[in-house]
């Protein structure tokens, strides 16, 4: 259909309802003597700028349904009731849509309005430019106590959007706040995604691709507060930097590259169940009421090529994160995952320390790597027993007999080395395993002793650690 085309302001005083209109001149809307201002906006066509400033007036409603826009929209310092910015793609045809030409390398700036009724902004995709909202007020009554309000519904959606260079500052949300799957994306001209200085009640950002990098800092959630299901595992980096949560906060089964929280207070329950990421970085983190951690998946911790890369610093900070895990599956009762993460934190630990200034630690844990892993694994352990009892058995033997003329091919020869094996497994038999008879061992063989020795030794560790490894999953 073609566009009615208007040429100057004018044109608009007398109609409030426009649709299949080209607009193709600046359309600015400053303040004004009328009391009520409801304008709405449907399948038009703005070819210059968009500014709306400083409208303070009992009603004002502005809704854009489905428009184009090719230059700038700039909403600024304004009481409004109603503010919308819907797009309606057509699911039946996703690659034949026009949206995809919308506000490519322009700003959005929808900033320093009170709100007092809804605002939506749905099915934008921008592109190159930035957006910015920011130090809006939302609620109904200026003067009312706004933190005891509460309602069920969101009173600001931006959702399904596509957005470059957001930044979302200084935002006061006294009723729900809905962030749903949006994907984020900034260009080398920003260094990120940024959500500061915000005050949120009940907020959701679910199912939300956050781009390479997003910060959340020095921002309060007030109530409960959603991170559910947010995936961009290859690329995203999520920061919360000294925040509050207040309300009950799921992180459940999102995916992200790294995680880092620092300086921040959980007030109720958290939940990080399964989520996936790579790295993930707790420091100063308080959870006053617990964090399930339950089937977290931490990629790196796993790798060991990854943990060798770590310097001592990056190592004690990997183990400061795990034992923080660790302390909320203990509290939590999750002695299996508990039990992981104990292993994680020693890995952590062992390479953290170095053999030249902490060699009896190191010597303590390098011990236990060998012997069960930092992961007890009885079968690991099992191993270590057969294999150093043969070791050390071997060199027994060689002691006993280097001066004897043997026939190790012959089957007596064989009996009596395999007899002798055995008997060098009873951890308890300190009698010579060669003879026949009680007898200990000569002692013009010192060498001989001292490899027994050290052989019952290692043999008693090994299944001492073996029993401990049976024992991993007892209170």
């Amino acid at each position: 259909m073609p566009y009615t085309v208007l040429k100057n302001f004018d044109e608009i005083l007398t109609i409030t309802n426009f649709k299949d209109f080209e607009f193709d001149f600046p359309l600015e809307i400053y303040p004004t003597n009328v009391s009520n201002i409801n304008l709405l906006f449907v399948d038009c066509k703005f070819n210059f700028d968009i500014k709306i400033k400083n409208i303070i007036i009992p009603n004002f409603n502005i809704s854009f349904i489905n428009c184009k826009f090719t230059d700038n929209i700039e909403i600024v310092n304004n009481i409004i009731e109603d503010i919308k910015l819907i797009w309606h793609f057509d699911n039946n045809k996703p690659n034949n849509c026009h949206i995809n030409s919308y506000l490519k390398k322009k700003k959005i700036n929808i900033s320093s309005n009170e709100i007092r009724g809804f605002c939506k902004i749905t099915g934008l995709n921008h592109h190159l430019g930035r957006f910015s909202f920011i130090a809006n007020v939302f609620s109904k009554q200026p003067r009312e106590v706004h933190s005891k309000r509460k309602t069920d519904y969101p009173i600001c959606i931006i959702n399904n959007n596509n957005i470059t260079n957001p930044s979302i500052h200084g935002n006061t949300f006294y009723m729900p706040f809905e962030f749903l799957s949006n994907n984020l994306k900034y260009n080398e001209k920003y260094s990120g995604h940024y959500f500061q200085n915000n005050l949120f009640q009940k907020s959701d950002f679910s199912n939300t691709n956050f781009g390479e990098y997003a910060t959340f800092h020095d921002s309060k959630f007030y109530s409960t507060t959603l991170f559910i299901d947010c995936k961009n595992i290859s690329n995203t980096k999520m920061i919360f930097s000294s925040c509050e949560f207040k309300g009950f906060t799921l992180f459940d089964k999102s995916k992200f590259k790294d995680l880092e929280i620092k300086h921040t207070i959980f007030e109720k329950k958290t939940s990080f169940e399964q989520i996936e990421i790579e790295n993930l970085k707790l420091h100063q983190v308080s959870f006053f009421q617990g964090a399930f951690f339950d089937e977290i998946n931490i990629k790196n911790i796993k790798n060991e090529n990854y943990l060798k890369s770590l310097k001592n610093k990056d190592a004690r900070e990997l183990r400061r994160t795990l034992r923080s895990v660790k302390q909320e599956l203990q509290k939590a009762e999750n002695r299996i995952d508990y039990n992981r993460f104990r292993g994680y934190e020693l890995q952590a630990h062992y390479q953290e320390l170095d053999w030249e200034n902490n060699f009896k630690d190191k010597a303590i844990l390098w011990a236990t790597k060998i012997s069960t892993g930092f992961e007890y694994s009885w079968t690991k352990a099992l191993r270590f027993v057969l294999t150093g009892a043969l070791i050390f058995y071997s060199l027994f033997f060689i002691s006993e007999n280097y001066m004897l003329s043997l026939d190790l091919s012959s089957l007596s020869s064989i009996k009596d080395f395999v007899s002798g094996y055995f008997r060098f497994l009873i951890v308890t038999d300190f009698y010579n395993p060669l003879e026949q008879k009680r007898i200990f061992i000569d002692n013009s063989n010192t060498t001989g002793w001292i490899i027994f020795i050290l052989g019952k030794i290692v043999l008693a560790f090994g299944i001492y650690e073996m029993i401990q490894a049976f024992r991993k999953f007892k209170a």
